[in-house]
């Protein structure tokens, strides 16, 4: 049980919700800076360890931990909310990473996809690589991705630095079971990031009992439910005995010579929808002197991200939310989209659905 009493100063109408089995996220409305100080100040009280701070107008962020527990808060002053994450057995603060030498240009690329889905390959300048998702089961996509990874690799067999994970939809993380199965010898992964509900979620998720059709087709198995192969993929996870990182908002990670931001996590719309999409990680990543922002299926609008952040959010690529589909109201998205005010966007999907 978390040792301080959350909502502490007597605050109604909050949001309070089980996120995982391991974190609770509380939404607390018509906040001020002075509460977000007050917050921070119970916590310290408390014995609690303050690890990171940050504060820019339009917002304030702070980072604390004791016996394991992790807890971040996020002031939002143009929405006057303040969201606190207590996490149990939180390995946010023993996050390492190891740089190698320079030896490379680093690069991203979006990767072929016979559908659509979300694959793309970052490459560090050390050499190592990221994925972010990777699309579905399908074999072409599966081999597509290898491919990139051997072609931009300058070692023998390449070293994944981080396999992120947006959100867990079919065209998004699928592609991890055929992967490991058919090339998981043939690479290293280090770590990975994913902040994915739990499969048995669903009071917050009910579509998670929605048959995986392409899974099933694929692995054999019939009438498999989405959250079953999310158990499934933890364990497969857990198997490999790397470190498994959960992404909160506001967080930062440095991966090699790149620099993560955490715009919008689940804690952000666990509240006000039940739809997977908006579950979806949201970041930025700064590299090779150039901004991306990466949108997965997640919906600006629904995180409130134009008010929250403003011209923070500015990033000269955009990974375009949603593949282009439809996805949160369009005076929202389209405020994101200005905010953002990228040279270049991405967009996943295949040229017959563009």
């Amino acid at each position: 049980m978390f040792p301080v009493q959350i909502p502490a100063f007597g605050e109604t109408g909050c949001f309070d919700n089980q996120a995982s089995k391991a974190s609770r996220v509380v939404l607390i409305p018509d906040s001020t800076a002075d509460r977000f100080a007050g917050y921070c100040d119970l916590l310290e009280q408390a014995g609690f360890a303050r690890k990171e701070d940050f504060t820019a107008d339009p917002r304030g962020f702070a980072a604390y931990e004791k016996d394991g527990w992790g807890v971040f808060i996020n002031y939002f002053a143009n929405t006057a909310q303040l969201q606190l994450v207590m996490e149990e057995n939180c390995a946010y603060f023993s996050y390492t990473d190891t740089c190698a030498a320079a030896c490379t240009t680093p690069r991203i690329t979006q990767v072929y996809l016979s559908d659509y889905g979300l694959s793309d390959v970052v490459r560090l300048s050390d050499g190592r690589l990221l994925i972010i998702d990777g699309a579905n089961v399908y074999e072409q996509d599966i081999d597509h991705l290898f491919q990139r990874l051997k072609m931009d690799s300058p070692f023998e067999k390449p070293v994944i630095a981080g396999w992120i994970m947006t959100h867990p939809h079919s065209d998004h993380f699928f592609c991890f079971f055929p992967f490991m199965q058919k090339y998981g010898q043939q690479v290293t992964v280090e770590k990975f990031f994913f902040h994915f509900p739990e499969g048995d979620d669903l009071t917050h998720y009910p579509k998670l009992t929605k048959d995986g059709t392409t899974f099933a087709k694929w692995s054999g198995m019939e009438a498999i439910t989405g959250g079953q192969i999310l158990e499934m993929f933890r364990q497969e996870v857990a198997k490999l005995g790397v470190p498994v990182y959960t992404p909160h908002t506001g967080q930062r990670y440095a991966i090699g010579d790149a620099r993560l931001q955490f715009f919008a996590t689940m804690d952000d719309t666990i509240h006000c929808s039940d739809n997977i999409n908006t579950t979806s990680l949201m970041f930025t990543m700064e590299l090779g002197g150039q901004k991306i922002f990466f949108g997965a299926d997640g919906s600006f609008s629904d995180a409130s991200l134009p008010e929250r952040y403003g011209k923070e959010l500015k990033a000269d690529i955009l990974q375009v939310p949603h593949h282009g589909f439809g996805c949160g109201t369009f005076e929202g998205q389209i405020q994101g989209y200005r905010l953002i005010d990228p040279q270049v966007c991405l967009l996943p999907v295949e040229k017959h659905l563009a």
